[in-house]
């Protein structure tokens, strides 16, 4: 990397930048004495992410693309010749967000952040624009931010999607722990709904209950009506005998569930 001053800057090469175009010729001749120009080849590296800055760019040729090292072919942003970056005016911006990197040679007029109070006051037409400048580029990072986050999101709900794809069983595992786990808690929130007190013991049934019925989630018996109201009455009348809200007689026929195979 090269960012050792490389030429002058002089006011008629501000002055034939639309940036600095709107400053009368004191102001540019201020300026002008005060940049350091410094040439960058392609791939050089401008900032890096997380170390401090201390000057304020303006990018004279070339093209500077800020990156994230973890994802360095997606810039956060790009400046390009006539461009501002590093501290603006009024910025409180201490490190950099992001690396940045010149794709292609280039050359930057860089400026000590210490001069930018004084700038205000020597070019206000160049001040107001940074400015515009700054709260174009806080909407730009943000925006990235956001892309950032939900391709990180999609990512991970894709490899959790070929995950449950290329493993049948244990997706069935899992859903089968699930709604176990949801039954158990249904049930609890529908009695003390209720107002009902239940007892230890059937308590226990009731846990046991739903681990049989999670059991048999993955497939119930093929019953006709008058098949699966009798399974559901027998049901009814056992859960009733053991302290247990009959209630559930419904979805343990349905899930295939008898009597015989909870006291098992």
């Amino acid at each position: 990397m090269s960012n050792e001053p490389c030429v002058r800057l002089t006011a008629d090469e501000l002055a034939a930048m639309a940036l600095f175009a709107d400053d009368d010729r004191s102001a540019l001749d201020w300026l002008a004495e005060r940049f350091a120009v410094r040439c960058y080849a392609a791939g050089d590296i401008v900032m890096e992410e997380g170390t401090p800055v201390h000057d304020f760019i303006v990018v004279l040729e070339g093209e500077l693309h800020y990156t994230r090292p973890a994802d360095p072919y997606a810039p956060i942003f790009v400046r390009v010749a006539g461009q501002a970056s590093g501290v603006l005016p009024f910025s409180r911006i201490k490190v950099a967000r992001a690396r940045g990197i010149a794709v292609v040679d280039s050359r930057v007029a860089a400026m000590p952040a210490t001069e930018l109070r004084e700038l205000v006051y020597r070019a206000p037409n160049l001040a107001q624009k940074l400015v515009a400048d700054m709260t174009d580029r806080t909407r730009e990072f943000t925006q990235a931010e956001e892309r950032s986050g939900k391709l990180l999101a999609l990512g991970k709900l894709s490899a959790g999607l070929a995950h449950e794809l290329n493993n049948p069983a244990s997706a069935a595992r899992r859903s089968s722990a699930q709604l176990r786990e949801t039954l158990m808690v249904r049930r609890r929130e529908a009695i003390a709904m209720r107002g009902e007190v239940i007892p230890p013991e059937a308590q226990r049934l009731i846990n046991e209950i739903s681990e049989s019925i999670a059991e048999c989630a993955t497939g119930g018996e093929d019953l006709d009506a008058l098949e699966r109201a009798d399974r559901e009455a027998d049901l009814s009348d056992w859960l009733d005998q053991h302290g247990v809200p009959p209630d559930m007689a419904a979805d343990l026929a349905d899930a295939g569930v008898t009597a015989e195979r909870i006291v098992r």
